[in-house]
């Protein structure tokens, strides 16, 4: 079992729709839940609310028609499955059905052309990353996509290697500390980070 699980969620109205847990303990301490992790949603740093690519993507593939997704994954068809899922349950909610301010058609689809999403990237309970956006005219089947699915699985892989080459440099610079200044690896993990980027500063910058 891992300590420590990242989680990369996608909400609808505040509801997970579909999610990704990771487990955080093969990168460095150090790293895991650093603020620099942002970067990766945050394509202009003096705008909080300036659109990412991470979001465009999920506003492109949400707002599809389903005769341009594709739902076989392995010969299963996922949207068939579900379709069949709410069939049994009657009128309970389901994955696809969920109601909205303002409430459903006659056919179970949201009214609302325009629905509220966010991703969130957790470190256990810890929020690291939030970001909201609008999809204009979402549809609902894009959720069962394996468009979707793809993109989820490369947004999580790009986390990976985002947080795997933080902690590589994280040891070479550890490394590079114990070399420069004759000290013990326990006491350069004591460093604080304000002592830790002075040292590296004075390596690199001679």
């Amino acid at each position: 079992m891992s300590k420590q699980n990242y989680r990369f969620s996608l909400l609808l109205n505040d509801e997970v729709i579909t999610e990704r847990i990771f487990s955080a303990d093969s990168y460095n301490p150090e790293v895991n839940g650093h603020a620099n992790i942002r970067d990766m949603a945050v394509e202009d740093p003096n705008s909080k609310d300036a659109p990412t690519e991470i979001m465009r993507n999920f506003q492109q593939i949400l707002s599809l028609h389903s005769s341009k997704l594709s739902f076989i994954i392995n010969g299963y068809d996922t949207l068939k499955y579900h379709k069949r899922w709410l069939a049994s349950y009657g009128n309970s909610e389901s994955l696809i059905r969920r109601k909205s301010e303002g409430g459903l058609d006659d056919k179970g689809y949201y009214q609302n052309p325009d629905e509220k999403f966010k991703f969130v990237l957790y470190l256990n309970d810890v929020n690291l990353i939030e970001r909201n956006f609008l999809v204009k005219r979402f549809n609902p089947e894009s959720r069962f996509s394996v468009e979707l699915t793809n993109y989820l699985e490369d947004v999580v892989h790009n986390i990976q290697n985002f947080l795997r080459d933080k902690s590589n440099s994280f040891m070479y610079e550890e490394y590079d500390i114990t070399n420069k200044y004759n000290m013990e690896v326990s006491d350069v993990k004591l460093l604080s980070k304000e002592e830790r980027k002075r040292l590296l500063n004075k390596i690199y910058n001679n």
